[in-house]
């Protein structure tokens, strides 16, 4: 309890980041060769991932968490 009080005390304002990722649909370009002519062609490939939408940082004061305890 005494550490994380001098823990908390050695740095009086924390920082937190909030990341909000979501699954989008993301269009990729593949190279796939036409067997007919022998061609290379650019085939449009839609695939599911996980993008950072928002990084948000919020300082708070860790003083309070010690008051409120």
């Amino acid at each position: 309890m005494m550490k994380r009080i001098k823990n908390v005390e050695d740095g009086l304002s924390e920082k937190q980041w909030r990341v909000l990722q979501q699954l989008r649909k993301v269009k990729e370009a593949a190279s796939t060769v036409d067997v007919l002519t022998g061609e290379t062609k650019a085939v449009p490939l839609v695939k599911g991932k996980m993008v950072t939408v928002e990084v948000e940082e919020i300082n708070f004061r860790a003083i309070d968490d010690i008051l409120s305890n």
